[in-house]
């Protein structure tokens, strides 16, 4: 049985990267994966169809079931958080989309709040600043993020472009250097 969904996992993954989401969606029977699953592998591979998918709304349902299922191994547990945390980005990439930027911020720094080592939150946060129109708090948390990497050449390029917007071009051009 882990084979079949293993492979329909597969299948729908490849619908889903050809732009045939609800093609791909549909190879696993949501009834089983869904609700009411005894099968708690099932579940988790049904939300990892929908994250695919970036099905935002259905992946939310799913992972409120598997939260609330005692049985899950702890390598499961991950992989749930795993898909919360890809939830929780798409959610404040799509408030940022909206202009929502207080929300986006609030909701961002409820997972940094949580994990305030993780670097790639970091990134977002000074990201969004940049495009909330705040480029002093994203000069600041890029030069922070420079410090600890400096061989990280994206966010480097970033750090310049909130130095010239911020009006520090000596600076963004010694860092370019």
């Amino acid at each position: 049985a882990t084979h079949n969904i293993d492979r329909a996992r597969e299948l729908a993954y490849a619908w889903i990267d050809l732009g045939e989401a609800e093609h791909g969606i549909s190879l696993l029977d949501a009834s089983r994966a869904g609700e009411g699953a005894g099968d708690s592998v099932a579940l988790l591979t049904w939300a990892q169809v929908l994250n695919r998918a970036e099905d935002s709304a259905r992946l939310g349902a799913a992972l409120n079931q598997l939260r609330a299922r005692p049985s899950l191994s702890e390598q499961d547990r991950l992989e749930a958080a795993r898909l919360q945390r890809a939830l929780d980005l798409r959610t404040i990439r799509s408030l940022e989309r909206g202009r929502r930027f207080a929300e986006a911020a609030r909701r961002l720094d409820e997972l940094l709040a949580r994990e305030p080592q993780d670097r790639a939150l970091r990134v977002a946060r000074a990201d969004l600043d940049i495009a909330a129109g705040h480029p002093r708090p994203a000069r600041d948390r890029y030069a922070a993020l420079v410090h600890e990497q400096p061989e990280d050449l994206d966010t480097r390029l970033s750090y310049v472009r909130a130095l010239t917007d911020t009006g520090d071009i000596a600076l963004a051009h010694l860092q370019l250097q």
